[in-house]
């Protein structure tokens, strides 16, 4: 069960009742000086757009990398 206070994402089908489908996706996460912590944003469908979103920040001096995910 999802707690209110729970940092997790949970990602369910579209459909009520219906099994999600593997899909090939990214994460893209980086380092937080401020927060001191690693966060994240996505998941991302189009490998180019993840790109675009990581080279944004690796541009202004944020740590930064994607994960891939075979789905």
């Amino acid at each position: 069960m999802k707690t209110e206070n729970s940092k997790r994402k949970y990602f369910a089908p579209s459909e009520p009742g219906k099994v999600s489908s593997p899909q090939k996706g990214y994460l893209l996460r980086w380092y937080c000086d401020k927060k001191n912590e690693v966060l994240a944003e996505g998941p991302f469908s189009i490998y180019e757009k993840a790109i675009d979103e990581q080279n944004a920040k690796l541009i202004i001096g944020i740590c930064s990398w994607l994960v891939p995910y075979d789905g």
